[in-house]
């Protein structure tokens, strides 16, 4: 009877001792998923931040300014680490010109925004390119400002593992 005491006194210590890891492992768990939430939220933050660029161009342009770059460039650091997030690139123009030219532009627009991604560390199978050219625009031509805001490239994050499908998006008018 004694060792059976003894073997039932042991076990309950086990048993103890494991509980105790148990909810220490609860715990780290516990704190794991909270920094991984903040991270979460921070990249979050930042994917936003590098979203809210105007990627704007002058009449009859497609080149990118510098700055736009090097916002371009940390957007695609950003998002390089998001295994399943594709980034969709749509070119615009004004209303000026014939359809046909619009089109090529817009696409040479995006294209120029693609090409930066893709410099920076972003994969070619992750990016998807569209021309809108001017099917977008509805700027008066005596709205220099109007028509200026349509001459743009849209960046929209699209998570193809999700069933929501859209992870964030900046479209200017």
């Amino acid at each position: 009877r004694q060792a059976a005491d003894a073997r039932s006194a042991e076990a309950q210590a086990q048993v103890q001792s494991l509980q105790a890891e148990v909810a220490g492992g609860s715990r780290d768990l516990a704190a794991a998923r909270s920094d991984l939430a903040a991270e979460r939220s921070a990249h979050r933050r930042d994917v936003e931040q590098a979203l809210s660029l105007e990627v704007l161009f002058r009449t009859e342009q497609s080149a990118l300014d510098e700055g736009t770059e090097q916002r371009l460039t940390q957007l695609a650091t950003l998002v390089a680490p998001m295994t399943g997030t594709v980034v969709r690139i749509e070119g615009h123009t004004d209303a000026r010109g014939t359809t046909d030219y619009n089109e090529q532009l817009s696409a040479l627009r995006a294209v120029n925004v693609r090409d930066v991604l893709m410099r920076a560390g972003l994969p070619a199978d992750r990016i998807v390119v569209n021309a809108a050219g001017e099917s977008g625009a509805s700027a008066p031509e005596q709205d220099v400002d109007g028509m200026a805001m349509e001459r743009r490239v849209d960046i929209t994050l699209v998570d193809v593992d999700s069933d929501a499908n859209r992870v964030a998006s900046r479209t200017e008018p």
